[in-house]
């Protein structure tokens, strides 16, 4: 090839290149990975969850754990199934963000989306509003934004949930190698 040709191939190459980056038939991405809401869990007291279709329930942090408060009535909660909860809640990162004019068709209209907020130490609160599930995540809102953001993992199914499915069904929680005997009386019949 001559340096004419080349200097002609050179361009060519050129000029596709810039015209597929700038007509290309995808969109450009708006793929971010950042954190929307970020918690330290050693210093928040409750997590409050307000579920459309099901009782408004709470994670209370006591001196023993956390503890389950649902129709006034508290339960406790085991530690790997407050650890699930607490760590879906207290990290939720972003994977892309979506400006729409129609949040209600993510599950972001009043009385659609779920509540996750919590409380932090002086009485502030952080809220987040839980839309819709997809296979890449959930659609979820702050409050204070317009910008709707498909979240990781899918908190939805995680949080819309009835509390007492948490409740314990062991009526006697103990140890049978730690049993050295065992008697059983007759009542007086």
């Amino acid at each position: 090839m001559k340096n004419k040709h080349l200097i002609l191939f050179f361009f060519t190459i050129a000029v596709l290149g810039w015209l597929l980056s700038r007509f290309r038939p995808w969109g450009n991405t708006t793929e971010l990975h950042a954190a929307l809401l970020e918690v330290d869990t050693a210093t928040a007291e409750v997590l409050q969850v307000l579920a459309p279709g099901f009782p408004p329930w709470s994670l209370h942090k006591t001196e023993e754990g956390w503890t389950l408060l649902t129709e006034n009535r508290p339960m406790p909660l085991a530690p790997r199934q407050s650890a699930v909860l607490l760590a879906a809640a207290a990290q939720v990162q972003s994977l892309r963000v979506l400006t729409t004019g129609r949040p209600d068709t993510l599950g972001l209209a009043p009385g659609q989306y779920l509540v996750l907020a919590w409380q932090l130490p002086g009485g502030a609160f952080k809220r987040l509003h839980i839309g819709y599930e997809t296979d890449a995540g959930t659609w979820v809102q702050l409050p204070e934004e317009q910008a709707v953001f498909l979240a990781k993992g899918h908190l939805r199914s995680l949080f819309a949930v009835d509390a007492r499915k948490f409740r314990s069904r062991k009526v006697i929680d103990w140890s049978v190698s730690a049993l050295d005997s065992m008697t059983m009386a007759q009542g007086d019949s």
